[in-house]
């Protein structure tokens, strides 16, 4: 896999406008995730903890850079500098188990092996793979907790030609484990809506949008990095450590397929057009003064300043479990939330705060097109004086925001 390595090509003449729209002008051109999975109480119905020797962990964190280049009469999205590290602590066997299926992936991979004083380090071209067995007192140092005994730890670092990350932003992951379980407010009992609401009385509004309308105009969820990374089950969501983690085999098995899968939101992203109902509907709104600016969203695609309108982008992983630094506008009435299951941020706890009503829109399930199977999926925690809409934004857009 030679950088900078291609994504896709063959975008026609206006795609640098969409990109410096997109991604340019919001400083988008990085793409960064971070997740961390623990095995304890708290985390008992997706982690299987059961007993004190249960103390597994993962945590991962990608930092890539991608940018627009043009050849010829098009342009072509590309990566530039790539950037992968995660670390798992886990039984001493199932690690050394889980450091040999990534060796033997390696193999398979093309990648250049050579041993270290503490692991490998590997080579693909002009990417560069550390691998180690870090010692355990210095992970816990850096966790902030104990470890049980007989376990050991991996750390995995991969990048380009160099380093373009500084050090706190290789240390953020730590920092975010540091923070503790976020904790989700319980669900309670919100007015439900099925059909129409007078939505006249809530006007103007500000919108806050999930993957939800994202989805709907071809853009993958979020689910499918979880997927990517060997985060978690996109059904069951169940965590994925040890040998139900197949991150090494597929990253190192095949480098460019990896990042083909990795990149996949971004490739959609440069070839959507936000041309639903819904996007034209809030469009509209906007420039008639009934949906107030920014438009609060954890989405990577950016459709919404392509058509526009201003984004306040709250995906700030500093920032894991703080309110946003964000003053609602004296005349908003109601912060409507479209397609969001979980407010990591605590944007819809400060507008409650605020004296704005939370209207939810949500169909609450999922349709998995592999399978045609539909999946319940419900939103996290509405409260007793909330409004849950279940619809998807499209319908919400024809049923209710084409009246007003």
């Amino acid at each position: 896999m030679n950088l900078p390595f291609t994504i896709i090509s063959g975008l026609p003449e206006d795609s640098n406008t969409k990109w410096q729209r997109q991604f340019v002008q919001n400083n988008r051109k990085k793409h960064e995730g971070v997740w961390r999975r623990t095995q304890e109480l708290a985390t008992s119905k997706n982690s299987h903890y059961e007993t004190e020797i249960d103390g597994r962990w993962k945590l991962a964190h990608f930092f890539d850079e991608y940018d627009l280049v043009q050849t010829g009469d098009t342009y072509a999205l590309v990566l530039q500098k790539p950037y992968l590290w995660w670390n798992t602590a886990l039984p001493k066997q199932e690690l050394r188990q889980y450091y040999d299926k990534t060796l033997e992936a390696m193999g398979r991979g093309g990648w250049t092996v050579a041993d270290s004083d503490d692991g490998v380090i590997a080579t693909l071209n002009s990417m560069t793979a550390v691998v180690r067995f870090q010692a355990k007192e210095e992970a816990e140092k850096l966790a902030g907790r104990e470890l049980p005994e007989g376990y050991e730890v991996l750390d995995i670092e991969v990048f380009g030609p160099e380093m373009h990350l500084t050090d706190d932003e290789r240390m953020r992951p730590w920092v975010i484990l540091g923070t503790g379980i976020r904790k989700s407010l319980e669900r309670g009992a919100p007015e439900l809506v099925t059909d129409s609401l007078d939505f006249s009385q809530y006007v103007p509004f500000h919108l806050e949008l999930g993957c939800g309308p994202s989805i709907e105009a071809g853009v993958p969820p979020l689910a499918h990095l979880h997927k990517t990374y060997a985060i978690s089950d996109p059904k069951t969501h169940e965590y994925l450590m040890g040998g139900a983690d197949d991150l090494p085999v597929r990253f190192f098995g095949n480098t460019a397929k990896f990042y083909m899968d990795a990149s996949l939101i971004y490739a959609t992203s440069m070839k959507a057009r936000p041309n639903t109902f819904f996007y034209e509907s809030i469009k509209r709104l906007f420039e008639e003064g009934k949906i107030i600016d920014p438009v609060f969203t954890n989405n990577y695609d950016g459709l919404v300043s392509d058509i526009g309108m201003t984004e306040f982008y709250m995906r700030k992983f500093e920032d894991a479990h703080i309110f946003p630094d964000v003053d609602f506008d004296e005349h908003a009435k109601a912060l409507v939330v479209v397609g969001s299951h979980a407010d990591r941020r605590k944007l819809q706890e400060k507008a409650r705060a605020s004296g704005l009503k939370i209207i939810y829109v949500d169909p609450e399930s999922y349709l998995e097109e592999e399978t045609g199977l539909r999946y319940e999926y419900p939103v996290e925690a509405p409260q007793d004086e909330d409004i849950l809409v279940r619809m998807s934004a499209e319908e919400f857009a024809q049923k209710i925001l084409s009246k007003m």
